[in-house]
């Protein structure tokens, strides 16, 4: 594995790093080791085809299918993913665990790659430890995107997220050819400049805080929202009540996305 150019990302005086690199994401050191891949599919599609990377990981005996059938967390429903167990102790599969990214039809690769990283949210905070993922460059290889228009959204994301105070520490985005190394380089040079320049990330914030919590929970969290707003921060709160296979996706995202913090 060859990392070709690193972005570092500032936030709240917690320095990461987003990684551009070069090689096969199932042939990662050990000594390189990340807590989460992430792997795209579609919707309970897990056949391992020889260019893929479910393909890749399957040649060396992990099987998204059979961990799809023994989910450690099942989020398909509102964020379009699901978390493995730990991996099994298994020699040059060099992750703790596998997130897989299932977007379904709701836009085009381009439109969606950006909810990788809400996908990424609830498990980063939580009590698994993640703080370092690896993924490929989504979209650009079976699907046919280019590679421009995949990895520009994607590096806007991250660095916007990671700004917002996201706790990753680490972010490798894998090219497997060298011709699409190539042109993933020149896009991640530019976003490196825009980044430098201030073109991109340390955006204006309409709220200071998005407040998330389970509706069981409601009473407490409207509390906590109370307190905030009287020491003057601006918080996002949903009273609302979301019917199920109501179109609640953007009401949440798009001011999640908008918040310094939650």
């Amino acid at each position: 594995m060859e990392t070709l150019d690193s972005i570092a990302v500032n936030s709240f005086g917690k320095k990461s790093r987003i990684e551009l690199c070069q090689g096969d994401l199932t042939s990662l050191p050990m000594e390189d080791k990340v807590d989460l891949l992430v792997v795209s599919a579609f919707p309970n599609d897990y056949l391992p085809t020889i260019s893929s990377l479910i393909g890749a990981l399957a040649r060396k005996g992990v099987s998204v299918n059979s961990l799809a059938n023994d989910k450690a967390v099942d989020l398909r429903h509102a964020f379009s993913c699901w978390l493995s167990q730990e991996l099994a102790s298994n020699p040059g599969i060099p992750y703790k665990r596998i997130l897989c990214f299932e977007p379904g039809s709701r836009g085009r690769p381009p439109e969606l790659v950006g909810d990788i990283f809400r996908s990424l949210a609830p498990f980063l905070s939580g009590p698994q430890k993640l703080e370092s993922v690896a993924m490929p460059l989504v979209a650009a290889g079976d699907q046919g995107y280019a590679v421009e228009e995949m990895l520009k959204p994607l590096l806007e994301a991250a660095i916007n997220w990671m700004q917002a105070g996201m706790p990753l520490s680490l972010l490798k985005i894998v090219a497997h050819r060298e011709r699409q190394a190539q042109l993933a380089h020149e896009v991640f040079r530019q976003m490196k400049n825009r980044l430098s320049s201030g073109t991109v990330g340390a955006r204006a914030y309409t709220y200071d805080v998005f407040v998330s919590y389970a509706h069981e929970d409601r009473r407490p969290a409207d509390i906590l929202a109370a307190y905030l707003e009287k020491l003057s921060l601006r918080v996002f709160i949903d009273r609302q009540e979301l019917q199920e296979g109501s179109a609640w996706q953007a009401h949440i995202f798009l001011p999640s996305t908008d918040a310094r913090g939650f």
